[in-house]
């Protein structure tokens, strides 16, 4: 029995899904998607959650033999907003302080930890980089669109390869919310690629 090739055989079931088919379930999916961007939203204030870096706060990372629920408790007074582990190596993450508490802070977890090391990030700045990185990326998709216009000189299937980007984008944002993965500069530049990787197939 000859066998056919794989494009043959995709194409053949695609023939026997029909339009409808193949557009019922990406479309359930990216409306999944945006009812979780519009609950975090009416959460938050924000589709997805931001990092310190778009914010503003203090990251403290130090050697702690201590679990990240253990650190929380101990720096609640601080009101930390994340604690997390790497090895033996802690991470936390709290809210923008003054200096008096910020100082107090680092004297505290300099007397009882090793190995510490402090970043601090101001609103002011965090808010600029965050009108920075959403200009960033509208502006990679608005490139994106011109270019899928240019090169297919046709509405529907230039409109079908842009909502596909857009569609690409919103499942991404919505699953961070669900994995509770924060907006950072690496998750910005994640879906800049993503936009990228949306024109590999025209």
């Amino acid at each position: 029995m000859q066998r056919l090739p794989i494009d043959e055989l995709l194409r053949n079931h695609f023939e026997r899904l029909g339009t409808k088919q193949m557009v019922v379930i990406p479309l359930a999916v990216l409306l999944i998607a945006i009812g979780i961007l519009g609950v975090n939203v009416a959460t938050t204030g924000s589709p997805v959650t931001m990092g310190h870096e778009f914010v503003g706060g203090t990251v403290i990372s130090f050697l702690s033999d201590q679990t990240p629920e253990e650190l929380m408790m101990e720096f609640s007074e601080y009101k930390p907003v994340d604690a997390r582990a790497f090895g033996e190596r802690k991470l936390m993450e709290f809210p923008p302080l003054d200096k008096e508490t910020t100082n107090k802070l680092r004297a505290e977890i300099s007397a009882k930890y090793t190995d510490v090391s402090i970043s601090y990030t101001s609103p002011v700045y965090g808010r600029a980089l965050q009108y920075q990185a959403v200009k960033g990326v509208l502006v990679a998709f608005a490139g994106m669109a011109i270019l899928v216009f240019l090169f297919f000189r046709t509405f529907v299937p230039s409109v079908a390869v842009v909502l596909s980007a857009f569609s690409d984008i919103m499942i991404a944002a919505a699953l961070m919310d669900v994995a509770g993965i924060k907006l950072s500069l690496a998750t910005v530049a994640a879906l800049l690629m993503l936009i990228g990787l949306s024109l590999i197939h025209i």
